[in-house]
């Protein structure tokens, strides 16, 4: 009996994901990670999809910018997707017809489906399926929580919970591009003099410093930002272990059986926090063209170029658990297994460890004492 329970368990569909028919028997397929095809979930008929890798093509910023208001009204490579926000936490993702619940991927909450309304957006043009299943994920996570002992005992029971960890397709936007920076600056050399003080010698240090300007090209290939907002940034830019040689073209196929969050940044805004990000990249590089021991810049001109854009989709398992009115979340890389999170302390487990040390502490005295 609890065989065939959990197989039924297995067999239901993601309600507020984006769902196939069975060409076989009319039931529900869904992507399946583990095989790379569509799989119905109740006759187990398999399609095949492609998985065939595609070189990254990106887009002009300046011409995309300055069309997109007439590009979105004109439907040119957007796609009108029902979508709906989390009351709780805030996350934008798209729900299926006809669906009569759902929960939030990332708190965990009741979603409010009278909320959701339909919305024009970019389509997005590649993708990284899923190769990580929802098993291999639970497990991957479960591991991690071995290493996190001051984390509540009911954390542990939550990564059980198959309902609290859900694949989620995320946004990104990619950009690249050609830099040409000119700076002005100073070159510090380190050395040691020895002066007299007080009828004595002493050696001190002191730095010598020369003006210095040039030029320095760094170009960008795939720089990540998230096109949202609703996962802690310290979570997200840990994640970044992607093999983006294996982006595939985008289809709704591999979206079946997971939800997919909506960008809440386009790609102009996303563009501005990709420059940031460029930005500490190039000062690296004036630096090090500055070279000597220490090094100042003063002034810099950064000329970005034509910058090109890509929008994404990149796979993440996800699980939330609120302690104490708190909610804390957990990422599972859908590719590598890799796992971010941050979680909370047990008071309890803090305070053993505290009597602990504090016991230990005394024996050790009484011991030195005698």
């Amino acid at each position: 009996m609890n065989g065939d329970n959990n197989t039924e368990k297995e067999k239901t569909p993601i309600d507020n994901a984006l769902q196939t028919k069975c060409p076989s028997c009319s039931g529900t397929m869904q992507y399946s990670p583990e095989s790379g095809t569509l799989k119905c979930i109740y006759c187990g008929h398999e399609q095949e999809l492609d998985m065939t890798p595609v070189s990254l093509t990106g887009q002009s910023l300046d011409e995309c910018a300055a069309q997109c208001a007439s590009k979105l009204n004109e439907g040119i490579n957007t796609t009108t997707v029902t979508e709906i926000k989390c009351q709780q936490c805030g996350a934008t993702t798209t729900v299926a017809e006809n669906i009569t619940s759902a929960r939030c991927a990332f708190c965990g909450s009741n979603l409010v489906l009278t909320d959701a309304h339909e919305r024009r957006a970019w389509k997005p043009e590649y993708m990284l399926p899923f190769s990580i299943g929802k098993k291999a994920g639970r497990e991957a996570y479960k591991e991690w929580l071995k290493g996190k002992w001051y984390a509540p005992n009911e954390l542990r029971k939550n990564a059980a919970d198959t309902k609290a960890f859900q694949g989620v397709y995320m946004p990104y936007w990619a950009y690249d591009a050609e830099t040409e920076t000119q700076y002005k600056g100073k070159q510090g050399q380190r050395a040691t003099r020895v002066k007299r003080v007080n009828g004595k010698e002493e050696t001190e240090s002191y730095t010598e410093w020369r003006n210095v300007e040039g030029e320095v090209n760094v170009d960008f290939e795939n720089l990540l930002v998230p096109a949202s907002d609703t996962l802690p940034a310290g979570i997200l830019n840990k994640l970044v272990r992607w093999d983006l040689e294996n982006c595939v073209n985008y289809r709704e196929e591999f979206l079946s059986g997971f939800e997919t969050e909506l960008y809440t940044k386009d790609f102009v805004q996303a563009a501005e926090i990709a420059k940031q990000k460029m930005d500490i990249e190039i000062d690296q590089e004036i630096k090090k063209d500055i070279g000597g021991s220490d090094q100042r810049i003063d002034w810099r001109d950064t000329d970005y170029g034509d910058i090109m854009f890509k929008h994404l989709l990149l796979p993440i398992w996800i699980s939330s658990y609120t302690y104490q009115g708190k909610i804390y979340q957990f990422v599972v890389n859908g590719r590598t297994g890799e796992v971010e999170g941050n979680y909370p302390l047990s008071k309890i487990k803090v305070a053993i460890s505290i009597i602990i040390a504090i016991i230990i502490a005394g024996i050790l005295v009484y011991y030195m004492m005698k």
